[in-house]
């Protein structure tokens, strides 16, 4: 028992470490985050809205919908109907979600124009909001971060493997130094247990 409380806190703080260092699996780091403030400061200086950026990040992805569609209407004589009656709903549901969320940014669009045009009890309205939204989001991508923490270190500790271990410089010979941790542990919890067994 004493073996697998000590696992537990190895876990933890392994997370703990993790939590600080860059990982593939969210891919959050300063160059993220710059790239996220600079397309808040453009939104602020510029007349497009939301609904616009959210566009311009998957224009490529409506290409391709709209390839595929084309694609299924000019194939549609030259395959048997159950193939294209599978691929209609697999185009709506590609197109479903992007149509759902440009709903929400046109509906939650709140800047109307560019910061500086804005009057100031409107800039006080806005500043509030967004700085609200900012918070939130910056508690989303903890959290996320956290998790993806907790996951890399139960993934070490526990020494399922990786494949291509997600994080780079020093937190990788951290993650090598803890799955030895963990083999070690698990070795001793294994051990204690089978003894226990064997005596009862």
């Amino acid at each position: 028992m004493q073996s697998l409380i000590i696992s537990m806190w190895v876990i933890l703080v392994f997370a703990g470490v993790y939590f600080f260092f860059y990982s593939a699996w969210d891919g959050i780091n300063r160059t993220f985050l710059i790239k996220q403030h600079r397309k808040i400061m453009e939104y602020f200086r510029s007349e497009q809205k939301l609904e616009d950026f959210y566009t311009d990040n998957y224009i490529e992805d409506f290409k391709t919908f709209a390839a595929y569609k084309k694609e299924m209407d000019i194939s549609k004589n030259e395959l048997p109907v159950f193939i294209i009656l599978l691929g209609k709903p697999l185009y709506l549901l590609s197109i479903v979600r992007h149509k759902i969320f440009s709903f929400i940014y046109r509906r939650t669009e709140i800047l109307q124009g560019r910061w500086v045009d804005l009057k100031p009890t409107r800039k006080v309205f806005v500043g509030l909001i967004v700085s609200f939204s900012i918070i939130i989001y910056l508690i989303y991508l903890g959290i996320i971060r956290a998790i993806n923490s907790i996951t890399l270190s139960i993934n070490a500790f526990s020494t399922l493997g990786f494949g291509a271990i997600p994080v780079k410089g020093a937190s990788r010979y951290i993650t090598i130094l803890e799955g030895f941790l963990g083999w070690f542990l698990l070795s001793i919890f294994s051990v204690s247990l089978i003894s226990q067994m064997l005596q009862n």
